[in-house]
């Protein structure tokens, strides 16, 4: 395989890492990668790292087990993994990494937890938005070499930290059999991740890949626990966001159709009307 690739690297420690309040950063980077192999196969020692993958799609092979990956996936990966990433040759990967140390005793018993609980190569994705935008704003800081950059970027990590163990305690797996408490939980934690990717959901079908079920069953499951279907939830978050930033008069009509995923700006202004009884007003009809 090739292991041609485009390289963004922000600043490298490797041998000597830089500390974050009890975060010991070793690197942070963004890839471009062409195709083929990207990373060769290499063991991790005591460090975690994320990989965020933000545009293609690839394999991140973690001891030997091959776990797909796509745009808006972050992967973690463990202590003493041996790991690797393969790029698609179609539609190259993406993705932007922080390999870190904790120091941290409260968080290291919580990925202490994680450890435990998903040491399998196919547990460890997560989905977060939030997370992916963190990430740009640390490598956007090591390239500002403004005023107390390494303030705001402890601060970021810690908080990327904390998003990381709050994804991966709230996985929990469930069957058709399970209780309706079970599915209570289930609906909680679609209608928060729904929340958080609000700007970035443009099918409901992600939900299918993010929860591991069959679509059908996640709706019929919404439907029975809430008395309202999936879509009608989705749709009406995505219009109490947008009345929020109608409200705010900072951004034009199309701005927001855009920004919400609208098919057109004549759409965004329809559902509008058809929700609050009047249409949406902006900066651009003033």
């Amino acid at each position: 395989m090739s292991t041609a690739f485009n390289e963004f690297k922000i600043d490298t420690y490797l041998t000597s890492p830089k500390s974050y309040r009890k975060v010991k950063v070793l690197q942070v980077g963004r890839y471009f990668c062409n195709s083929g192999r990207v990373i060769n196969p290499h063991l991790h020692s005591d460090f975690f790292e994320l990989t965020i993958v933000t545009d293609g799609e690839g394999i991140i092979k973690t001891n030997n087990v091959s776990v797909k990956v796509k745009s808006g996936d972050i992967y973690l990966s463990l202590p003493l993994d041996k790991h690797e990433i393969i790029s698609s040759t179609n539609n190259p990967l993406k993705y932007d990494h922080i390999a870190f140390f904790i120091e941290n005793e409260e968080f290291y018993n919580d990925l202490e937890y994680i450890i435990s609980n998903f040491h399998g190569a196919n547990e460890r994705i997560i989905n977060d938005n939030r997370i992916s935008r963190l990430t740009s704003l640390i490598l956007a800081e090591y390239t500002s070499n403004n005023e107390h950059d390494g303030e705001v970027i402890a601060n970021l990590l810690n908080t990327i930290i904390v998003y990381v163990i709050r994804n991966f305690k709230s996985k929990e797996r469930f069957s058709e059999n399970d209780s309706i408490t079970s599915k209570e939980i289930l609906c909680t934690k679609i209608m928060n991740y729904i929340d958080i990717n609000i700007f970035d959901i443009e099918s409901l079908s992600v939900i299918s890949d993010v929860f591991k079920y069959n679509y059908s069953y996640l709706s019929s499951v919404f439907k029975s626990v809430t008395k309202i279907s999936l879509r009608e939830y989705f749709l009406n978050r995505k219009l109490e966001v947008a009345k929020s930033l109608v409200d705010e008069k900072k951004l034009k009509i199309y701005e927001i159709s855009e920004k919400l995923n609208y098919s057109t700006p004549n759409a965004f202004t329809k559902a509008f009307k058809t929700k609050y009884g009047y249409p949406p007003k902006s900066r651009d009809n003033k």
